[in-house]
């Protein structure tokens, strides 16, 4: 294989990866704060500390691992 094909093939695998984990992530995301609004007393996401406790979560550990994933992108 040469060697530009086999950069473009890692290239849409590398495409194909960000794009599942972002589908993962997402629909992921969006079961637990259903979840969380379902269970709250008003059953509402304003005033609902899960929700935020969830988003601030999430946040964290995407943007830990985009940033890892990221640097190993680059080398």
């Amino acid at each position: 294989m040469s060697h530009r094909l086999r950069k473009l093939f890692t290239g849409v695998l590398n495409i194909l990866a960000w794009l599942v984990f972002a589908f993962a992530v997402g629909v992921s995301l969006v079961g637990f704060l259903s979840q969380a609004v379902r269970t709250s007393g008003r059953r509402s996401f304003k005033k609902n500390i899960d929700v935020l406790i969830i988003g601030v979560a999430y946040s964290v550990v995407v943007g830990t691992l985009s940033s890892s994933l990221q640097i190993g992108i680059i080398r």
